[in-house]
């Protein structure tokens, strides 16, 4: 992205990004850093709570590895669907059941898609005359960020407790489909979503016994969120940029909802095209595009490039093993 940046696009100057780094303040910077850190950090405490709860702890620094596979698999695969398939991977390497890996990862993606729906829902509430303000594609997208995320929780809570309906309704809709000939094989597709749904099922037996363990995962989630928002208010309150640190959070988060309405790893281009329209509106113009290649270089380059660091040394380590 910064090579197709510097080759063909005039109105980035890196040398304005180098100067944005050199003036702005190095301790913002280096709080930028740490909360990267933390955002790897708070899922790999989240899934070492879970697999603890199903009495399969493999230590901090495996589960570790998990976040920052997911991280970095998510980063590199179609529609970022590699991440949960490679840290379930890792978790069965190290000696998890495929079972218990399973149920891991589920209830960690509910609470995920939960926490973002509270972040949507939150920056609407809170801050309704930016969002009035702002281009109507703009708005459409972060509008179809809550929506997308409501359907995703809602279908997710129904498969682990109403997992009969979802099967009749998926059923139903297979047939139909395969009668117009729009689906090929479906009794095939019929398997996969009843397996799907059993696996979200499990999570229920999991959350049975504790319900303290389903609001620690939300808050650990929750808490990753709002760290890799914190990343962008940090870099933007560096160096003078007309907005205070409770002004860059709201327009964060009207961003991170937005681009998770596009299926796109690290929703690349959508969320440069989201920071441009948002912060846009009030942001010195100098300050605009070094801002936003600044922070998106430390909350997903680097963040990834890293997180690929150590899961392939640890893939080569637990091959040697």
């Amino acid at each position: 992205t910064y090579t197709v940046l510097a080759q063909c696009g005039k109105e980035l100057d890196f040398g304005q990004m180098l100067r944005f780094l050199q003036v702005g303040k190095p301790l913002h910077f280096a709080c930028a850093l740490v909360c990267m850190c933390l955002f790897v950090v708070l899922e790999g405490v989240s899934l070492r709570r879970i697999n603890q709860k199903l009495g399969w702890d493999t230590g901090f620094t495996p589960n570790l590895i998990y976040s920052a596979a997911d991280v970095y698999y998510s980063a590199i695969t179609p529609s970022a669907a590699g991440g949960q398939p490679a840290s379930g991977y890792y978790m069965v390497r190290d000696g998890i059941p495929l079972s218990a890996a399973t149920s891991s990862l589920m209830l960690n993606i509910v609470c995920y898609t939960a926490s973002l729906d509270i972040i949507g829902v939150a920056a609407m509430a809170t801050n309704f005359p930016l969002f009035l303000r702002l281009a109507w594609p703009v708005q459409l997208l972060i509008l179809l960020g809550i929506g997308i995320q409501f359907v995703l929780l809602v279908f997710f809570l129904l498969c682990m407790f109403k997992s009969d309906l979802v099967l009749g309704m998926s059923r139903g809709v297979i047939r139909f489909l395969g009668k117009l000939h729009l689906v090929r094989d479906p009794a095939a597709k019929e398997e996969k979503i009843h397996h799907t749904v059993e696996q979200y099922a499990q999570c229920v037996s999991l959350m049975a016994g504790s319900r303290r363990l389903f609001l620690e995962v939300l808050a650990l989630n929750l808490g990753q969120r709002v760290v890799q928002m914190l990343i962008t208010c940090f870099v933007c309150t560096a160096v003078p940029t007309g907005l205070n640190f409770g002004q860059v959070l709201a327009r964060q988060a009207f961003c991170l909802t937005g681009s998770n309405s596009i299926p796109l790893p690290g929703s690349v281009g959508a969320f440069e095209y989201l920071y441009i329209g948002i912060f846009g509106l009030d942001i010195y113009p100098d300050a605009l595009l070094p801002s936003m290649m600044t922070a998106r270089g430390i909350s997903y380059y680097l963040c990834f490039v890293i997180c690929g660091v150590m899961t392939w040394l640890y893939h080569i380590r637990t091959g040697k093993r």
